[in-house]
């Protein structure tokens, strides 16, 4: 049986129990803006961003967790860490739904000795994606642009918005982040068509981290990037492609140490050896209908590879909050770029050739 098989297998015997599991889900559809839209209309518009997914973000414990096996014989949160299933457990984060969530901690322990070893922006990016359903990420301007979406995720505070545009205009960014949101629907389309399911979710990924680029202003500036993306081949294991993107992981930490060190300085010590801390990287791993994001900590060359969150494309119904996790990503490495620009480490804009004013 190939791969592929036993990959559909699985999913159609998960996804049914993964729906079935939708505590939290009727809270969230009393906050959809569904005025003076039918039934019908309702219906057909919320399947992009219901919220099956939220009961196994939050209520699952270590003998519940929903793994998912790509090749039959591996687990995609055991091949995309080579760390312990402690170090990357959910447990780390309270399951109780029914408490006020703070916006700012949301029940994370950061005294946990299995993130101990975590730089600080790994556990941010591993609690801010944990919440990304409890908490406003954009801002009440875009609201006209995605109505369908519930009230609490947007805000008009400001200082409380994560996801936004900077220096592009508000339909280019919410033009972008709809076209994201669309990589999961033209994925599940490629599977009915019996077509690979990879493309499109990587076009979707490399869509909008080259548009947090030009947003950031630094698509002509000579920056060492903070994401690293590899897509499975036909036939390619998920430990092949976790590989290769450790192997674009390293080599992007290999520069970025490169860039900061100290002449003539131990490299294993990092408050010495640097003369600008090296950022925190992260990747995306595509195999089949699953996008696993992961992070490296470049500060030190023997830092591991670890899993933050795995996203199931193939499950209709959570496209909106997938496409937010990947963008949180993007809109995270554009802001520390932007602050390593203003820093003066990034370098001056090359010019464009084509230009005949340049």
């Amino acid at each position: 049986m190939s791969p592929t098989t036993r990959t559909e297998r699985w999913i159609q015997g998960s996804t049914h129990k993964m729906h079935l599991q939708s505590a939290g889900v009727n809270r969230v559809n009393s906050a959809r803006v569904t005025k003076g839209k039918t039934k019908t209309a309702e219906k057909k518009r919320g399947s992009l961003w219901s919220l099956p997914i939220i009961s196994t973000l939050f209520a699952q414990k270590a003998d519940q967790k929903t793994e998912v096996d790509l090749d039959g014989d591996t687990v995609m949160k055991e091949e995309l860490s080579e760390t312990s299933s402690e170090d990357n457990d959910h447990t780390l984060v309270n399951d109780d739904m029914n408490e006020q969530l703070d916006f700012t901690d949301r029940f994370f322990d950061y005294n946990d000795p299995r993130v101990k070893e975590w730089s600080f922006d790994e556990v941010w990016m591993f609690n801010k994606l944990s919440r990304r359903v409890l908490e406003p990420l954009l801002s009440e301007n875009w609201q006209w642009d995605f109505e369908s979406y519930p009230d609490s995720l947007f805000t008009k505070h400001e200082k409380l918005v994560f996801i936004n545009n900077l220096n592009t205009s508000i339909t280019d960014a919410t033009n972008e982040l709809g076209a994201l949101v669309q990589a999961g629907p033209r994925c599940r389309d490629a599977l009915l068509l019996k077509q690979h399911p990879e493309p499109p979710l990587k076009k979707g990924i490399e869509r909008y981290k080259k548009w947090s680029i030009r947003d950031g202003r630094l698509s002509r500036k000579p920056y060492i990037d903070l994401i690293a993306v590899a897509t499975a081949k036909p036939g390619e294991t998920v430990r092949s492609v976790r590989a290769r993107v450790t192997d674009k992981l390293y080599s992007l930490g290999t520069a970025w140490r490169s860039k900061f060190r100290q002449p003539d300085c131990d490299e294993d010590d990092v408050q010495q050896a640097y003369t600008h801390e090296p950022p925190t990287l992260y990747g995306f791993i595509i195999k089949y209908s699953i996008v696993g994001i992961v992070s490296y900590d470049a500060r030190m060359p023997n830092k591991p590879v670890r899993t933050l969150e795995t996203l199931n494309f193939q499950l209709d119904g959570s496209d909106v909050w997938q496409a937010l996790a990947i963008s949180i990503v993007c809109v995270k490495a554009r802001d520390k770029l932007m602050q390593l620009d203003q820093e003066g480490h990034i370098g001056e804009e090359i010019p464009d050739d084509s230009d005949p004013d340049a």
